[in-house]
Formats: C-alpha cells, structure tokens, sequence
C-alpha cells in the first residue's frame, strides 16, 4: 500500500533544520549570484539525475529551478527578470528532454481542448492565451 503524505512527511522530518538567510538579510549583503534551471515539470526530467547542483543557497551562491510545461524559456522570463533584480542572474541553464508532452499538441489543439471543458463565457479570454506549444 501507498505511502500517506503525513507518513513521507514523518520519515522526512529533519533533525537539525537551518533557515535559509531571510530576504532581508541577503539585501544587507553584496547580491549573491544565482543560477537558474529552467525545466519541464514532466517527473521523468529530474534535474539532479543529470546536472549536480547544489539546490538553495551556500557561500553567497543560489540555484533556483523554475519548472513549466515543455520548459519553456518565454514563461519563466517574467520570474527570471524579477530575480535579477534581487540577485546576480550569473548562469541560465534550459533544460529540454525527449518525448515531451509540449512537443504533442499545437495551440490551436489547446485551444479546442480547454473549450470543450469550459462555458462558452471564457472563450474570448481562452483565444488569447499562448499555450507555450513546442511544435510551432
């Protein structure tokens, strides 16, 4: 039988925990340079199986992963430029991998799909949405 979430959650209750520096700290100090991980949220595209990052922040260096749907660049842009305000964005790693699911449909494909599940109130809105498709 399947693990509980509360059962994950107990077998992997740190012992020691150290918080991360607050926001505020890090504004005290020089901007710590950050690498950032732009990658697909399909589970079979695990980052650490294939690049060794230390994840979170030490010594003044962070690495963050931002995860979308076909790790597309175009929307993690907005989060990338936002952090690059706060921090030194030094390295921008994008991961693709094959047979991705956002190499399946067009946005036209989703278009339709996401219609035929909503009223036909939400149409226009739906028409205007860039659905990231990696096939166009």
């Amino acid at each position: 039988m399947a693990e509980t979430v509360a059962d994950l959650i107990a077998a992997h209750e740190p012992q020691e925990f150290e918080p991360f520096p607050t926001i505020a700290d890090m504004n005290k100090a020089s901007k710590p340079r950050l690498t950032i991980v732009v990658a697909c949220v399909d589970p079979r595209c695990s980052i650490d199986q294939f690049i060794d990052l230390d994840l979170g922040v030490s010594n003044g260096e962070m690495v963050m992963v931002s995860r979308n749907a076909g790790g597309n660049i175009r929307f993690a842009v907005r989060d990338i430029l936002l952090l690059d305000t706060k921090f030194i964005v030094d390295e921008l790693i994008v991961v693709h991998h094959t047979d991705c699911g956002s190499l399946m449909f067009t946005n036209d494909w989703m278009r339709d799909a996401v219609k035929a599940r909503v009223g036909e109130s939400h149409w226009d809105e739906i028409d205007q949405i860039n659905w990231g498709a990696n096939t166009e």
